[in-house]
C-alpha cells in the first residue's frame, strides 16, 4: 500500500446483497399503470368481440326471417293458383252446354 493513498474501506457485506436500489423487472410490464393498461385493453377488446357476435346472431336472425317469409309467400302463391286452377276446371265442366247433360232437348 502506498502511504499517499487512503485504505479503501470494503463495504459491509449485508450491504452488498441488499441494496435499497430499484429492482428491474425482465418480464416486460413493470408498473401498475402498465398493467391497468393492458387490463383495459383487454376489456375492450372482449368488448368488442361479444358486440361483434351479437351482430352476427342479429344479422342471422334477419335473414333467417326473410327467407322463411319468401318460402311462405312462394308456397302461398302455388297453393292458390293450384286452388284456382281446381275451381276454374271445375266451373268448365258445369258450364259448357250440350256436352253429357241431360238438359239437352
Amino acid at each position: 500500500p502506498r502511504p499517499d493513498r487512503a485504505p479503501r474501506s470494503s463495504p459491509a457485506p449485508a450491504r452488498m446483497f441488499f441494496d435499497d436500489k430499484p429492482k428491474v423487472n425482465l418480464r416486460g410490464k413493470s408498473s401498475s399503470s402498465d398493467r391497468q393498461l393492458l387490463l383495459a385493453r383487454a376489456q375492450r377488446e372482449r368488448d368488442e368481440r361479444q358486440r361483434q357476435r351479437a351482430l352476427l346472431r342479429a344479422a342471422l336472425l334477419l335473414q333467417s326471417a326473410a327467407r322463411a317469409h319468401m318460402a311462405l309467400a312462394r308456397a302461398r302463391e302455388a297453393i292458390r293458383s293450384e286452388f284456382d286452377a281446381a275451381v276454374d276446371a271445375s266451373l268448365a265442366q258445369r258450364v259448357e252446354p250440350g256436352v253429357g247433360g241431360s238438359l239437352a232437348a
